[in-house]
């Protein structure tokens, strides 16, 4: 996926301030261009997971053409960013881990009392870690 990040040269703040038309709220801030450009691509690639985390649809990049056409955004920097769109599939993945054979049995204990497969209900301990951990 290839987004457009419109960015603007610093006028009196020092910062370069960058954004993504396409993903509103989504942007970064740095105090020269390259620096700019790092935290925007960290930007769209966390708004792309929440957005997948809570179950919405990906946006699809609008062309440039239509980009340009927003009246205000005359002088600013043009970037196409691309992102792996195979980084935010979903598609199981095999893994090989160690685990203590005491914790394996609980483990099997509770995926079957919870009507899972061991790797469903990792899964589902996994997500629900990470939400806890995000706040």
């Amino acid at each position: 996926m290839k987004f457009m990040v419109s960015i603007r040269p610093p006028s009196g703040t020092g910062y370069w301030i960058a954004v993504v038309p396409d993903l509103p709220g989504c942007g970064g801030v740095g105090r020269g261009l390259d620096h700019a450009v790092v935290q925007v691509r960290e930007a769209i690639a966390r708004h792309l997971e929440l957005a997948l985390d809570h179950g919405e649809a990906l946006p699809e990049p609008q062309p440039l053409e239509q980009q340009l056409e927003v009246e205000g955004r005359e002088g600013r920097i043009w970037l196409i960013v691309e992102v792996d769109a195979a980084q935010l599939a979903d598609v199981p993945e095999r893994v090989n881990i160690m685990l203590p054979s005491r914790l394996l049995r609980r483990i099997d204990d509770a995926a079957k009392e919870a009507r899972e497969t061991r790797s469903g209900w990792l899964t589902l301990c996994a997500w629900n870690a990470l939400k806890s951990a995000r706040g």
